[in-house]
């Protein structure tokens, strides 16, 4: 969905580096597996950036309007959400051992 949000050169990077990863694969060389698996993640590290700023447009988009509606739910129903989180310690008892 996002190929066509990176260059070609990064698009044909990430394409070469699938296929000598599935070569690998074919081979069962686990130290070749290894080496191409690194290689895959390298050439795909563009898109994923890619990715991460279409995301965080539209979850910014999104939260604002989101954001105005919750809010004016909250007021018209006149509740609270916050809480109070406490951090306490507990121990574990177990009933086998009090038997």
């Amino acid at each position: 969905d996002y190929g066509d949000k990176v260059s070609d050169e990064d698009r044909q990077k990430i394409n070469g580096a699938i296929s000598e990863l599935k070569s690998a694969l074919d081979s069962g060389d686990a130290e070749q597996i290894k080496q191409k698996t690194e290689v895959l993640k390298e050439a795909s590290y563009k898109l994923a950036e890619e990715v991460y700023k279409a995301s965080s447009e539209n979850a910014d988009g999104a939260s604002t309007e989101g954001g105005e509606q919750a809010g004016a739910s909250e007021q018209e129903t006149g509740t609270d959400n916050s809480e109070t989180v406490e951090d306490v310690d507990y121990e574990v008892v177990d009933e086998d051992d009090n038997k």
